[in-house]
């Protein structure tokens, strides 16, 4: 939720108690670190609330200019929307045609809603996490699926960057390479 205060023209976040609990909650988890919310993760969701409208049900800032906000590669904001994502405090989705047709900026891009936020100070905090759980695991398995078909398609049509001149197979080169092709969409 946005606040603008009158007298200095300072735009700020209003950020509840319980949506903090809820991150330091997530923290304690007994989880690799990967599957962990860190601080960056946190400032990127902070933007989300920042951006998101709540008459349109979304927030819309690109990872580039989240990237340019905090100072950051655009991968490393790339890689902190899909853990929110895959630890269910985003859901990022194609916009409809309708969606696309209101705001022409929308085109080949994606909406971002904030499953945890309130929408104004009188209002109880919101949180959608249940309801999404079912599409983000929807799109989950489908990212999944479509990285593993890059991977396979690159494997057949370029087989000597997975080998060595020796024949065998380069492990690290693999790594690297594998996550080159992971698939950034939709989040």
């Amino acid at each position: 939720m946005n606040t603008e205060d009158k007298e200095r023209g300072t735009t700020f976040i209003s950020v509840p108690d319980r949506l903090i609990e809820i991150f330091f909650e997530h923290q304690r988890l007994n989880k690799p670190a990967s599957q962990i919310i860190n601080t960056t993760d946190f400032f990127i969701y902070l933007i989300f609330l920042k951006f998101y409208n709540a008459e349109k049900g979304y927030a819309w800032i690109t990872n580039e200019t989240i990237a340019k906000k905090l100072n950051k590669v655009k991968r490393a904001v790339d890689n902190s929307v899909s853990k929110l994502m895959r630890c269910r405090f985003i859901y990022r989705y194609k916009p409809s045609f309708a969606q696309q047709t209101e705001n022409k900026a929308l085109y080949g891009s994606y909406c971002t809603r904030p499953l945890i936020r309130m929408t104004s100070y009188d209002k109880p905090l919101i949180d959608e996490r249940k309801e999404y759980e079912t599409r983000i695991k929807q799109a989950i398995e489908i990212k999944e699926m479509v990285s593993e078909c890059r991977k396979e398609k690159v494997r057949k049509s370029e087989p000597d960057r997975f080998s060595t001149p020796e024949g065998g197979s380069s492990s690290s080169e693999n790594r690297f390479y594998g996550s080159e092709l992971d698939d950034d969409v939709p989040f």
